[in-house]
């Protein structure tokens, strides 16, 4: 079967959080109902750059409220990754890598979802902060369906 790969959104102008401690949503993309389909896959890739110091930066990426990226990092000065939510067969049943980085092995259950992807649901990229002196910037994201 030959898959086909649409573009639903590109953020791809710095946005950034600095100076709070509260998780801000740096990008939100509507992925409307129906789009994935019940064997569907949702992709996101994303960079983000951090300051390079000891002080922990979280990201997070979350589908329909689920969050299926959630990330920490110190002494690191760039981040980047993709997200591959795959429907199940069925489109409120969904499985992904556990953690930012999609290939290898981890140590940890994959990531497991249960939303309905008949309606809308949104993705959203967020970032938060230890120190409000710090500053992290999404430099691009996009998020693209596979079927």
């Amino acid at each position: 079967m030959h898959k086909i790969n649409s573009l639903l959104g590109i953020q791809n102008t710095d946005v950034s959080v600095t100076g709070t401690l509260d998780e801000t949503v740096l990008a939100t993309f509507t992925v409307p109902g129906h789009l994935i389909g019940p064997n569907g896959i949702l992709k996101i890739n994303y960079l983000y750059t951090v300051p390079l110091n000891t002080n922990v930066k979280y990201i997070r990426v979350r589908f329909g409220g689920t969050s299926f990226i959630y990330a920490q990092f110190t002494n690191t000065q760039t981040v980047s990754g993709q997200v591959l939510i795959f429907n199940r067969g069925v489109e409120n049943s969904q499985i992904s890598y556990p953690t930012y980085n999609q290939f290898g092995i981890a140590a940890v259950a994959p990531s497991l979802g249960s939303i309905d992807t008949s309606i809308n649901q949104n993705v959203t990229v967020t970032a938060q902060l230890t120190n409000i002196a710090d500053t992290v910037i999404l430099k691009v994201c996009a998020v693209e369906i596979i079927k």
